[in-house]
């Protein structure tokens, strides 16, 4: 009979702990991949493939709301070296927006 009370607090246990370790989940898939976007972006940026940098930014953008003023400075430095003045300057504006928005100031 004490051999079921156990084995029963063990599985109790064993129940919770996998419960418990759920509740420490990775970051969001979508979260995650924002940031590698984001990363790539850079890196395209740092090698003058500037459509390429251009979509990176963009996808991370769509992806992660936290990342868009970053993101979006990083696709207006590429806008403006490809060329897209208008698109780059909508970028720095729209950026600017947001961080004045977030702070409270400026």
């Amino acid at each position: 009979m004490k051999t079921r009370r156990k084995v029963a607090w063990l599985l109790a246990l064993l129940a919770s702990l996998v419960l418990l370790s759920a509740c420490t989940a990775p970051p969001t898939p979508p979260a995650y991949e924002a940031k590698v976007h984001f990363e790539q972006g850079n890196i395209y940026l740092e090698q003058g493939a500037w459509d390429e940098a251009i979509t990176e930014f963009s996808k991370a953008i769509n992806l992660n709301p936290e990342l868009e003023v970053a993101a979006r400075i990083g696709r207006g430095v590429a806008n403006a070296w490809a060329g897209y003045s208008e698109q780059a300057l909508d970028d720095f504006e729209r950026a600017h927006y947001i961080s004045e928005f977030n702070m409270g100031f400026c």
